[in-house]
């Protein structure tokens, strides 16, 4: 079977481990709120830990079918004050 090169980024990124860094996929039917340090918008997903992580909406990408979206804690201008303490 030949598949195309959309059909192989495609499958590429149904495997959250094939990601390019800081990357996720946006969930399904999540809702939009706003960073409590620079009002961006952001969505809530979790990390294949477990862990809560906000993306940024800013930079939402498509990727044939699925959404993806960087974490905001990459581009927030406050992100060193929200860190565990």
């Amino acid at each position: 079977m030949t598949t195309t090169h959309e059909q192989q980024s495609v499958m590429a990124f149904d495997d959250p481990d094939l990601l390019p860094p800081y990357t996720f996929l946006l969930p399904a039917n999540a809702g939009i709120t706003q960073c409590k340090s620079c009002n961006a918008d952001i969505v809530w997903t979790k990390t294949p830990s477990g862990a809560d992580v906000p993306l940024s909406m800013a930079t939402r990408a498509q990727i044939g079918t699925r959404w993806t979206a960087v974490s905001h804690f990459r581009d927030c201008p406050h992100a060193s004050g929200w860190g565990k303490r």
